[in-house]
C-alpha cells in the first residue's frame, strides 16, 4: 500500500499525540473508554473541559477529543468547511490541553490564528473549525 503525504503526516501527528499524552492520561483515558460524553452521570472529574458552540455543550474527556465532520469524531460538525477528521484536543492527565490541527483542508484557528503545530490552550480560547466557532472552557 502507497503512503501519500499527508498519510505519512497524520500517522506522524498521532504518534506525536500517543507519546505526549504519558503513561497517566492513556491510563486514564482507558478508564474513561466506556462512557460517551453524552453520559449524564459523569461529571467535571471525567470530563473536566467542554468546548461551547451556540447553545450546544461537548464535554472533553481525558485523552483524545476528535473534532471533524465524520460520525466517528468525539464531537461532530455537520459543515462542508470541516474536514472529516479536522483536529483533536488532547486532555492531559495534568489538565494541561493541546489542540492539534489533523491537516485539514482550511485549517483550525485558535484566537484567530492558524494551528501550524500542537498548541497549549486555556479556558477562554476561541477555536474556528470550518464556520463553527468553539469556546474552549473548564466544565464545572
Amino acid at each position: 500500500m502507497e503512503h501519500s503525504p499527508k498519510n505519512s503526516f497524520l500517522h506522524a501527528i498521532d504518534q506525536y499525540i500517543t507519546a505526549s499524552m504519558g503513561q497517566a492520561t492513556v491510563l486514564g483515558l482507558n478508564v474513561h473508554k466506556e462512557h460517551s460524553a453524552s453520559d449524564t452521570h459523569l461529571g467535571a472529574t471525567e470530563y473536566p473541559f467542554k468546548m461551547i458552540a451556540h447553545n450546544r455543550k461537548f464535554r472533553l474527556r481525558i485523552g483524545k477529543n476528535l473534532i471533524g465532520r465524520s460520525k466517528d469524531n468525539n464531537i461532530v460538525i455537520n459543515d462542508h468547511a470541516v474536514s472529516r477528521h479536522h483536529c483533536v484536543v488532547v486532555v492531559h492527565s495534568n489538565l494541561r490541553c493541546e489542540l492539534v490541527d489533523m491537516a485539514s483542508s482550511n485549517g483550525t484557528l485558535l484566537n484567530g490564528e492558524r494551528v501550524r503545530k500542537p498548541t497549549t490552550i486555556q479556558p477562554g480560547d476561541d477555536i474556528c473549525i470550518g464556520n463553527e466557532r468553539l469556546l474552549f472552557s473548564k466544565n464545572e
